[in-house]
This record gives structure tokens, C-alpha cells and sequence, in this order.
């Protein structure tokens, strides 16, 4: 099923990248900056396809690798927030960001590439002029990461199968956004590589709602790895 559903994924960018360069060929459509930056962009949506499919069946074999160190992973946060500010801007997202960091042991490239997936996953699927709150939470035994977003939201049906790879809510949430519908399931799978978590629920906001949930007394002799 897997390759079954790998196949349709490559289809539509390899079909459309087979008809801009016949267009080119054939003399109908020239070779234009704005053309080439189509095609590119359509090359760079196969390369991140396959690096997340590549990294999908490492975690699904425990062979993800994962290099341990002591982080703050708010600073992370902090960081991608602002690296997405002309995202937020260019919807016109009203962003609330609060929160405290601490010392844990985690990989620094796995939890940003976490961060950066569940970010743009909530600027894909929130209609202009909406909300997100990002926001971290500390307790005695974990480090959460809460982000929420306002409508479009989700059924308790399709909650049900977020982070399974490939699967999109079939509605406007995810009509003609671009997203591969690996994103949340490679998430979780990081997350739960790092010893921690990612959950999926409905969000006061009225949108979807993810929390990453990092162990705050991970090993220390993890990060020798």
C-alpha cells in the first residue's frame, strides 16, 4: 500500500514538470525566469517528497538517526517563529507566542525539523486573518509544545487518522495547499524517536491543535551517541 500510495504521490509533480518541458520543446511556452521557477519549485516539492519518505521508512525500520545533545528547545522555537514571520504576514496570521524554555537532552535537528513541519502545516491549513498560538508547557516530567490554529478545522473521524502517512482531510481544509500528507506522520515518528511524542486534538481555536511532548529527564548517556 505504501508503494501504491508513494506512486500516486510522485505522479502529479513528475506529470506536471513532463508538461512544462514539453511545452518548452515544442516551442509553445518559453524557457522564462517565471517558467523555470515553476519547474523548480515543482523539483523542490519531489526532493522534499523523497527525503521525508527516505527518513519515514528509517523510523519505521528504528534506524532514524538521532544525535543527542543538551538544547533549549523554546530558543528552536523562537528561532523558526521568527524564519516564518513573512508567512504569517503575507495570511495575515495573528500570532501569539508564549512560553519558557529548559534544559533537556534531545536532537536540536530533529525537534526543528518537527517545529518546522507542525509551523507551516498550521499556516497551510488556517484561513487568512486567522490565529495561531504557539505556546510551551512545563511540568515536572516533560517539555510540551503546543500549537494551535483557528478554522479550518477537523471531524473527530479524520483526528482519528492524523499522522498516518499520506492521509489529508479530504475538505478545504487541505484542497490545493501542496502538502504531501507526510508531514505530521514523520513528526510523530521523530518525536517518538526522541523518546517523546506528538498528539493530535481539536483546538479552542476551532482548528487542529498538536503538542509535542519531549521527556525532560532523557539519559544523559543518550547524548554520547
Amino acid at each position: 500500500q505504501w508503494v501504491a500510495d508513494t506512486s500516486h504521490e510522485l505522479k502529479t509533480p513528475l506529470a506536471v514538470l513532463q508538461a512544462q518541458i514539453e511545452a518548452m520543446q515544442d516551442g509553445v511556452r518559453k524557457a522564462t525566469p517565471e517558467h523555470l521557477d515553476r519547474m523548480m519549485k515543482q523539483v523542490l516539492s519531489l526532493k522534499k517528497l523523497t527525503q521525508d519518505l527516505a527518513d519515514l521508512a528509517q523510523a519505521d525500520a528504528q534506524q532514524l538517526k538521532c544525535y543527542f545533545n543538551k538544547i533549549d528547545p523554546w530558543q528552536v522555537v523562537l528561532h523558526e517563529v521568527e524564519n516564518f514571520k513573512s508567512q504569517f504576514d503575507l495570511k495575515l496570521l495573528d500570532i501569539q507566542v508564549e512560553g519558557e524554555g529548559v534544559t533537556l537532552v534531545t536532537d536540536p535537528d530533529r525537534f526543528r525539523q518537527i517545529v518546522v513541519n507542525l509551523i507551516s502545516n498550521s499556516i497551510r491549513y488556517t484561513e487568512a486573518e486567522g490565529k495561531i498560538h504557539i505556546q510551551s508547557i512545563v511540568n515536572e516530567d516533560t517539555w510540551q509544545l503546543r500549537i494551535d490554529d483557528s478554522p479550518l478545522g477537523v471531524s473527530d473521524e479524520q483526528l482519528a487518522k492524523l499522522g498516518e502517512r499520506f492521509y489529508r482531510v479530504d475538505d478545504s481544509r487541505t484542497r490545493g495547499t501542496g502538502g504531501t500528507g507526510l508531514g505530521l506522520a514523520l513528526s510523530k515518528k521523530i518525536a517518538q524517536a526522541l523518546g517523546g511524542d506528538l498528539q493530535f486534538d481539536h483546538s479552542p481555536l476551532g482548528g487542529l491543535r498538536c503538542t509535542v511532548i519531549l521527556n525532560r529527564h532523557q539519559s544523559q548517556d543518550v547524548s554520547k551517541d
